[in-house]
């Protein structure tokens, strides 16, 4: 062709020019009346007259137009508006369409009704701050009336909202799923494993094969599984399998299976299936599966799916794995879905934590996996999977019983598309809408399975970390010395302080109040801090936060949740704290049953929270007070605390032992809740009965609970940004069962609890990973704390932190709960010392290090290095006499009711800078 024919301002130019503009305008044209068909109603804010419709209900100044839609400006901490009735047609789901800015990230919630706004009948989502954000919704059909309310993010600055929109939501339809049958395994039969766990596969393709742990057949695969695809405006459903008996809302068909073969690999450790499928439409699809036994329970699983033209894909199972038929049926003794999921012999996606559509989880989001790991346990073995994350392409698959199937047993299984919170609901199979998949680009995952003997989940937990790895603690992003600075600005300057006076948390219900804690802290923060005009402040606020608290009472004074009793010790009045605590905890024995048990008892005029659950108890809400008096007699000694506290601990292991970590935070969490505060109070419970008793099987019940908190921390990498490992979610459900959901929802306060626990159960147990936790939590802690630029509430910790948006969010809550546990992070000199010196029959409480430099049957002698440079002092008990005691070789003077109190054999000593102590005769 003569190029010059073709030249820009050529006639044969212009001519296609024009025929090209035409086309498009004429497809856009199209485009615009799809959409225009879909829209079924909506606001444009862009016009005054639409705002003017809307009313600022609560907490939001008079909305204004503004030019990029209505503007809200937030005065308070609930802020919402709603607008006029809609003129909706009764229709199918909806879309609705939000576009928005924010001043301020945070979490942003659209209630649709028609007389009340409900929790349940609205949507979250998440806003980032600063910019322009669109999010598409799916919501249920909505009734003609529907009116909406929208409640923006934060709790002060302006939103701008440009528009809402509602279009129809076309929802695939799900096909008659083929139940899964038991495998024939057509011969020869192949096998691979070691240990106890046992493949056997055979050559019919694609999930036919069984899985064998200790003897029992613990699980099959699904030969009958269904692929589904739109092509041409159609949906077709075929399998992998000619005996499928798929059927299709269009065409049905089975796929023409070309080629299988299953060979060895890895010298005989592991086999290939190599699958070719052609498709109804003439796609050939290709499917690579290796499975290789790599250790003692262990097999390695590689999958690869492809196929040779475009694929517009609604359901592609890579591996489904169906457990307990023929051997134990619907019942376990436990199952984990590790984010999601804590289940005894219970349905998972139940409503005893969670109300729809939040229960139904059996698809979700993969930002809830803590660890890629889910596991059925049953007739004392476990089945569980390891997997590697992969993107958003892969979806997770729990359903225990199998309610998709109708197996008779539990499913696990990995499915593309993947789910991420916006292409499909979390009970579904079927994405909202088909992903393309481009032709000869394969769709991969990887994990591992897991077999053993176990009664409870915990032994399948040791496995997956042993296989996957602990990952390294995360970069705090600030040395010691920063971080330090922050916290001591945190405690001045922001508002957390009223005066000598502190709040708990920066948000309405918190008011200041006196705080021993934000003294000692302050006071020994001043040491740390290379600034001497903020060493000057902070030791002047520490006399003025002092000086606000009760004496006698400073350790029941403390505002974080972390708490050391440090204040008496500091601050002096010991033996006065150690009375009144003492006469508190047999307060807290007095809640106890006559048989030892501590019944939920639902707050007056409140909501009943244990209504869900099969008993009144919980061990996390037992644990939480067995520990304080464990702590108690600890702290003081008292020679009847000490075995009074000892017996709830037998009744607490008696009820619960290898449990549930739940029903710890019945303030607003159901009873039933899973819950790392839980596992928290449990182990700090058994480790305060090791110390007291000596006995090990108490150190050995630590470490049961604490591998039950190990699957509240995310230990893979959840999504991309700088926060994500060791951050730690709450519970597995919601306050009051409605809202917040916290699946998915780090709130770390209840985290470093835990990580407090494990820094006190990694000094009896070195060799387990609980340092390497307690560190990463504690990281993790800084990491979300707010930085120094936020003034209002820089040095603090968010209540919870959304992970896709990396967004601090909720109440600010003060520097101690992340301070005390961080002090260790960081190997700073520990501020607090408890030695049970076992062979002298003596406990000793210091502010400062303890090192004991002789140890003989009558003679004492300990090195203590405190840190407050004033005088402090050290609290001993457990002496059968009034000892001989020397203080830098210089007699001491005891006296009864001073220093010195026989019951218990305590023994109150004042020391200044390094102090050497020697006690004699004291047995």
């Amino acid at each position: 062709m003569n190029e010059d024919r073709c030249r820009p301002g050529s006639r044969l130019f212009r001519v296609v020019e024009r025929l090209l503009t035409l086309g498009l305008a004429i497809w856009v044209g199209r485009l615009a009346a799809g959409e225009e068909r879909d829209l079924l109603a909506g606001f444009d804010f862009q016009d005054p007259a639409v705002v003017s419709e809307w009313e600022p209900t609560h907490d939001l100044a008079p909305l204004r137009h503004v030019a990029g839609g209505m503007e809200m400006q937030i005065t308070g901490s609930d802020p919402y508006c709603a607008g006029p009735r809609l003129r909706l047609p009764r229709t199918t789901p909806v879309w609705l369409e939000v576009r928005l800015w924010s001043e301020q990230g945070g979490t942003a919630q659209v209630f649709y009704f028609t007389d009340q706004a409900r929790e349940e009948d609205s949507v979250r989502f998440e806003v980032p701050a600063g910019r322009w954000h669109e999010a598409r919704l799916p919501l249920p059909p909505l009734a003609p009336e529907t009116r909406f309310r929208f409640d923006p993010p934060g709790t002060t600055g302006r939103c701008v909202l440009a528009y809402l929109k509602v279009r129809q939501r076309r929802v695939p339809q799900a096909p008659e799923w083929p139940v899964p049958e038991e495998p024939r395994l057509a011969p020869p039969v192949r096998e691979i494993g070691q240990g106890p766990l046992r493949l056997r596969h055979g050559q019919a393709g694609p999930g036919d094969f069984e899985l064998w742990v200790n003897g029992l057949r613990m699980g099959f695969g699904h030969t009958r599984a269904l692929v589904g695809c739109e092509v041409g405006g159609r949906t077709r459903w075929f399998s992998w399998s000619s005996d499928a008996g798929a059927a299709s809302s269009d065409a049905a068909g089975s796929s023409n299976r070309s080629t299988v073969s299953l060979l060895p690999v890895g010298g005989g450790k592991g086999l290939r299936l190599q699958a070719r499928f052609r498709d109804p439409d003439g796609g050939t699809w290709t499917m690579e599966q290796t499975l290789v036994g790599v250790g003692e329970g262990t097999i390695r699983v590689a999958v690869r799916v492809a196929c040779d033209r475009d694929r517009q894909v609604l359901h592609l199972p890579l591996l489904w794995i169906v457990a307990g038929p023929g051997a134990f049926g619907t019942h376990k003794q436990q199952g984990l879905f590790a984010g999601l999921e804590y289940l005894e012999d219970e349905p998972s996606s139940s409503t005893a934590d969670l109300l729809p559509p939040a229960s139904d989880r059996q698809v979700p989001d993969a930002v809830k996996w803590t660890i890629p790991l889910a596991v059925v346990v049953a007739r004392d073995r476990y089945l569980g999977v390891l997997w590697e994350r992969a993107g958003d392409e892969v979806a997770a698959v729990f359903d225990s019983p199998d309610r998709f199937f109708g197996s008779g047993g539990h499913l696990m299984g990995w499915i593309h598309p993947g789910s991420d919170g916006r292409i499909r609901d979390e009970s579904s199979l079927l994405p909202y809408g088909p992903v393309e998949l481009r032709a000869g680009r394969p769709v991969e995952w990887r994990g591992w399975i897991l077999g053993g003997e176990a009664s409870t989940v915990v032994p399948a937990l040791r496995h997956a970390m042993g296989v996957m790895g602990w990952p390294a603690p995360p970069e705090p992003g600030l040395a010691a010395g920063e971080y330090f600075r922050l916290v001591a600005r945190g405690w001045l300057e922001s508002d957390i302080r009223v005066g000598d006076l502190y709040r708990h948390a920066v948000w309405p219900g918190f008011p200041p109040q006196p705080a021993a804690d934000a003294a000692w802290t302050m006071k020994w923060l001043a040491g740390r801090v290379d600034d001497p005009e903020l060493a000057r402040r902070l030791k002047e606020a520490a006399r003025g936060a002092v000086a606000r608290v009760p004496a006698g009472r400073r350790n029941q004074h403390q505002i974080g949740h972390v708490r050391w009793p440090l204040p008496a010790l500091v601050f002096g009045d010991v033996m006065a704290e150690v009375l009144n605590a003492a006469e508190q905890a047999r307060a807290w024995l007095r809640e106890f049953e006559p048989d030892g048990s501590l019944p939920y008892r639902p707050q007056a005029g409140g909501p009943d929270l244990g209504r869900t659950h099969t008993s009144r108890e919980a061990s996390g809400l037992m644990a939480e007070r067995v520990a304080a008096v464990l702590e108690a007699a600890l702290w003081t000694g008292d020679p009847d605390l000490i075995p009074a506290a000892l017996e709830k601990l037998e009744v607490l292991d008696r009820k619960f032992a290898d449990g549930v970590p739940r029903g710890a935070q019945t303030w607003e969490i159901p009873l039933h809740t899973p819950d790392i505060l839980a596992a928290a109070h449990l182990v700090r419970a058994f480790v305060l009965g090791y110390e007291l008793s000596g006995e090990q099987r108490w150190l050995e019940r630590a470490r049961y609970w604490a591998w039950t908190g190990v699957p509240f921390v995310y230990l893979a990498q959840p999504c991309p940004g700088r926060v994500g490992l060791y951050a730690t979610i709450p519970v597995y459900g919601a306050t009051g069962w409605r809202a917040p959901v916290w699946l998915g929802r780090p709130v770390q306060w209840c985290g470093l609890v835990y990580a407090d626990a494990l820094w006190q159960l990694a000094r009896w147990d070195p060799a387990g990973p609980w340092e390497r936790l307690a560190r990463g939590i504690s990281f993790s802690g800084v990491q979300q704390t707010w930085p120094e630029n936020e003034r209002a509430r820089g040095g603090l910790l968010p209540d919870f932190f959304l992970l896709k948006e990396q967004l601090r969010d909720g109440p600010a809550i003060n520097p101690a709960t992340v301070l005390l546990p961080a002090i260790r992070a960081y190997d700073a000199p520990v501020p607090y010392t408890r030695e049970v010196l076992r062979p002298a029959g003596l406990r000793v409480h210091v502010p400062g290090r303890l090192f004991v430099e002789g140890d003989e049957p009558e003679r004492l002698l300990l090195r203590i290095e405190p840190w407050p440079e004033e005088r402090c002092w050290v609290l001993i008990h457990g002496c059968r006499r009034l000892p001989e005691v020397r203080s830098n070789g210089e007699p001491c003077v005891l006296a009864a009711g001073e220093n010195w109190e026989p019951n218990g054999g305590r023994l109150v000593l004042s020391v200044q800078g390094v102090t050497r102590i020697e006690l004699r005769r004291w047995r």
